[in-house]
Formats: C-alpha cells, structure tokens, sequence
C-alpha cells in the first residue's frame, strides 16, 4: 500500500543526493577559476601577460563556459598584437556574455586590425545594438570605415560620436581628416579652427598645417607645423610638411637643417629618409636624392615608393637597370611613371615619352622637371611651338635653376633669336656670372644685335661681356671682339 510512497521518498532523496553533488561539483568548478580569475588580473595590471595567460588558460582546464576567462585571454593577444588569437577568444566570450558590449567593441577593432571590415561592421552593429548611442562606438565605427577608404561614411560616424560626446575631440579632428579625404577643405577650416582654440594640440596643429599645404597657403602650412612641433618635438609629419614646403620653394638649406633636427630629435626612420630624397628630387639633385633612398631601404628593404624613388634617380643617368628589376609595376607611382618616361626618351620613342611625362604632371604637378623632361621629347619630332611652351612653363615655376633656364637660351640662340636668348643668358648670369659657356653665348648673341643696330651702347656692353670671359681664361671669339673694337 505504501510502496507507491517508498518510491516517491526514494526519488526525493535521489534527488537530494544529485543537488548536492551538483553544487559540491559547481564550488569545484567556479571558485578555483574565479581565484584564477583575480590572479591573472592582477598580473595583467602588472604588465606580466605571459604570466597571466598561462593562468588563464589553467582555468579553462576546470570550466570552459567562464566567458571572462576568454575575454581576458583576448586582452592578452590584443596586447601582443596576435589579432587572429584575440578575435577566437572574443568571439567565445561573446557567444558566453552577449550582452558585454565591451567584448563586441574589442572583437570589432581586432578583426578590423586584420581587415576583416565586414566581420568588424558586424560587431560594431552587435555593440550598438547593447548600448545604443555611445560615443565610442560611433567612434570605432568610424574607424572601420576610415580603414576602408569610405571617408563619407566614417565622416558621418565621427561627427555623431562627437554630437553625442562634445568632448571628444579626437572624434571632431577626425571628422575634419575626413572632409580633407573629400576635399571639403571649408568644413575642414571650420572644424579644425575650432579646435584650436578649444583643444589645441599636436595632432590639431598638424592636420590645420596639412590643410594649409593642400590649399597651396605655405606661409600659414609653416607656422602651423613649427606649432605643431613645439608641443611635440618627435611630430614626425610636421617636420615632413616642413620639408615639402622648403623643397617646393627650393630652398636647400632649409630642409636640410628640418630634416637634421628631426635626426637630433631621434626620429631617424624610413619614412624621414624617403621624404628626405623627394625634397632632393625637387630641387633636381638626383645623387643626393639617391643616397635618401638607398638609406630608406637600408631601414626597410620592402619601401616599394622608394624602391621605384631609386629607380627613377638612376633612369637620370640612363641606367633602367634598376627599372626592370623591379617587382613592382605601380602605374599609380609618379616617379615610376616618370623613369618609364625617361626610358622611352633614351630609345627615342618621342610620342611614348610625351605621353608618360603627361600622365606624370596630372599625378602630381609638383614634380616639375617633366616639363624640361617633354622639352626634350618635343626636340625629337622638331616642334618648336611645344618646345617653347613648356620651356617657358619650366623656367616659370623653376627660375633659379641655372641650367634650365641656359639651355632655354642656348635653343633661342640655335635658332637665331638672339634677342630672345640674350634676355635668358641675362636671367642665367644672375645665377652664374662667371659661367664661361654662357659668357661665350651672350656675347655672340650681342654681337650679332650690335652688327644690326651700330649702337655704341650696344657695342660697348658686348666688349665689356668679351672683357669678362677673357678674364676667366676661356674666350672663343676673338675676331669678333675686334670687329667691335674698331667701331669704338
């Protein structure tokens, strides 16, 4: 009659005895890895990560649905910058802690750091969705897009996270990168002038210089720069706009004593020495700029801008050796463009060097030496129209580079344009009086006029240029000069 009841007490105490095992497995299995747990983020605080993570991993020994052990395993190998571990164990963490908005933010930026840009889209959104409107978030988001060149899209995300955060100026200043990426240089003005004067800072400084640069306002791009590298004197980018600045104007000595106080400052790197070499390049030094680039690839050897940098300085001295030994065909590179130019010069191949030289001069109009480059590539098919022009073009933006502006006047003087070369022999002995080649030229050329027109003023100032070569030992027309002195 009672069995029934036996039975049910039997269950019960079954029962009982399966609670407590359970719980008596549970403290087994949870207070060992919480100890761990508080040992190794104490030894994480230390800095002793290695330590740490052999704890850690003790702990997943005992439990492995502990979703701290994992999230902490992924500080760890995002410490190490071992992102591919990091993203493992953040991903575990999150399918255990769903709701840790923290873990998807840290997974998010991992995969990103890898450029898993969809998987980290992903996990932003995952983070947005536990805490909607954080300004962090907006802000990693940003990134992400940053990252993949979406520069309207991560403007969007950076201002609302400035919106939702007024004091996250790091959100603002990226906003302002962003509007630069686009070519919003007004939105960017506005941005960065505000703050300058609400947060001024290194970073701030640099980006209002680079702006300034871009706009072609050098005077203000300087200032800016030095600003930028009185807060911080190891802001390598300022010192690398001072450098574009100083070479564009061809001001040697100027960007030499920049970059030499960058070295003072020990900011000694690839990127310093590579930037170094284009200033040399703009002032049209090819050795000096060659020694640049072979010290960049001393620093790093995988430099591909100034593998092809190398190659273009040895394609001035008609050696494309370098060229073709190159792994690399980078059709966007100018300089690359430009020693595919000068090759096609050195076989000849007039119409395939005009078009490269071109194409190099819409890439970057800076790089000015292609125009005295299509001088040159004109003169092979005879087109007197096109060797002026980008003679005059040349002589323009470069007026005190002494031989352009000589062999402008010696191409006038082949032709008989005497006057017309007089006046760049003139131009030319502003920056070297006493070259006696040009002496030589324009006394000739003075002559000839003097011939013409019998102005003894005319005659007088020819003498008196003959006078001068005859001084400096080298002087090739002596019949002439005694014509002229018997009309005295």
């Amino acid at each position: 009659m009672f069995g029934w009841l036996r039975k049910i007490l039997l269950k019960i105490k079954n029962l009982n005895k399966s609670i407590d095992e359970y719980k008596k497995d549970s403290v087994i299995q949870s207070l060992p890895t919480v100890a761990y747990l508080n040992q190794a983020k104490k030894l994480m605080d230390e800095m002793k990560y290695s330590q740490a993570e052999d704890i850690l991993l003790k702990a997943l020994e005992l439990s492995t649905q502990d979703g701290f052990v994992y999230k902490y395993l992924g500080q760890i190998s995002e410490y190490k910058k071992d992102y591919a571990k990091a993203v493992l164990y953040y991903k575990k963490c999150a399918k255990l802690e769903q709701s840790d908005k923290e873990v998807w933010r840290r997974l998010s930026f991992c995969q990103a750091q890898l450029n898993f840009l969809d998987d980290a889209l992903f996990s932003i959104e995952k983070a947005d969705g536990r805490t909607p409107n954080n300004s962090d978030i907006y802000y990693d988001w940003g990134m992400i897009y940053f990252r993949d060149k979406k520069y309207s899209l991560a403007r969007d995300k950076f201002m609302k996270s400035a919106q939702l955060n007024r004091f996250n100026f790091m959100a603002l200043l990226l906003s302002a990168v962003m509007d630069k990426k686009l070519e919003d240089y007004q939105f960017a003005q506005d941005k960065l002038e505000f703050l300058i004067k609400v947060a001024p800072m290194d970073t701030t400084y640099y980006e209002y210089a680079h702006l300034k640069l871009l706009k072609s306002e050098y005077k203000e791009a300087e200032e800016f720069a030095k600003k930028s590298i009185e807060l911080n004197p190891q802001m390598l980018p300022s010192y690398v706009i001072l450098g574009e600045i100083y070479s564009l104007h061809r001001e040697t000595s100027k960007f030499e004593m920049n970059f030499e106080i960058a070295l003072d400052n020990d900011l000694e790197s690839s990127i310093l020495r590579y930037e170094w070499g284009k200033a040399y390049l703009r002032v049209f030094d090819w050795q000096k700029a060659k020694e640049q680039f072979l010290l960049t690839l001393k620093l790093d050897e995988h430099f591909e801008d100034a593998q092809i940098a190398l190659a273009l300085t040895y394609a001035y001295e008609n050696d494309f050796e370098v060229l073709h030994n190159l792994d690399i065909i980078n059709e966007e590179n100018c300089f690359y463009i430009e020693a595919m130019g000068l090759e096609k010069l050195a076989v000849c191949d007039s119409h395939g060097a005009i078009e490269l030289f071109k194409k190099a001069i819409n890439m970057d109009r800076e790089e000015i030496y292609n125009y005295y480059n299509l001088v040159n590539a004109y003169k092979l098919i005879g087109d007197n129209y096109k060797i002026k022009e980008y003679y005059e073009k040349f002589v323009q933006m470069a007026p005190d580079y002494f031989e352009g502006i000589f062999d402008y006047g010696k191409w006038l003087f082949g032709l008989g344009e005497y006057e017309e070369a007089i006046r760049k022999f003139r131009r030319a002995a502003k920056i070297d009086a006493d070259n006696l080649e040009m002496l030589n030229l324009l006394f000739f050329s003075m002559y000839t006029i003097a011939l013409k027109t019998d102005c003894e003023y005319n005659i007088k100032e020819a003498i008196e240029v003959a006078k001068k070569a005859q001084n400096l030992g080298k002087f090739d027309y002596p019949e002439e000069l005694a014509q002229l002195e018997s009309k005295v």
